[in-house]
């Protein structure tokens, strides 16, 4: 259908993308399981969520200037890696399947924050449902 072939385009050119390819190329992916996201925000263009254990990952906020020097230029490209020990879990019920990330990426301000508490969804601090 339509939609698939739409996904499909959009995937191939992400993956295509040079701050994609250069993110990869800067990620064992061979060792580990290695899912990259894009992110785009001020400070992000991607997350990479590299598998820790389990249902675990560890998340890697990359910010890449490719828009910036669309030209072959490579000793212009930037990519920085602003790896603040986050942690997703793969979350998987008979309810839903998705994304619960944890460990501070939403933010604490205030001296009344507190993360959430439980496992899974309850627990998510971000909660991204697969679509």
């Amino acid at each position: 259908s339509k939609n698939v072939n739409d996904r499909e385009q959009s995937c191939a050119a992400f993956i295509q993308h040079p701050t994609t390819q250069l993110l990869l190329s800067k990620t064992p992916v061979g060792d580990v399981p290695t899912l990259v996201i894009p992110f785009r925000r001020t400070f992000a263009t991607h997350l990479r969520l590299t598998h820790w254990s389990g249902p675990w990952f560890n998340v890697t906020v990359a910010w890449g200037n490719h828009r910036e020097h669309e030209r072959k230029d490579d000793k212009n490209r930037i990519l920085i890696g602003l790896d603040e020990q986050f942690e997703v879990e793969w979350v998987t019920s008979e309810k839903e399947e998705g994304l619960a990330f944890r460990g501070g990426i939403w933010g604490m301000e205030g001296p009344d924050a507190t993360s959430p508490k439980g496992a899974g969804k309850e627990g998510a601090e971000v909660w991204f449902s697969k679509v």
